[in-house]
């Protein structure tokens, strides 16, 4: 968890347009790079993605 850790938090999704870098910083911050376009946005419940994560 960045917030504990201080440490940013790196993902990388594939997606047909190329490769979307999602880093979730320590201040809570997301931040997304690559070339895929946003097409929506959203929230996500914290509780709810550590559930489904298992």
């Amino acid at each position: 968890d960045p917030a504990v850790t201080g440490t940013p938090v790196t993902y990388r999704v594939d997606v047909l347009g190329g490769t979307l870098v999602i880093t979730e910083r320590a201040d809570g911050e997301i931040e997304m790079t690559g070339p895929a376009v946003i097409v929506a946005e959203g929230e996500i419940d914290r509780e709810w993605l550590e559930k489904a994560a298992g």
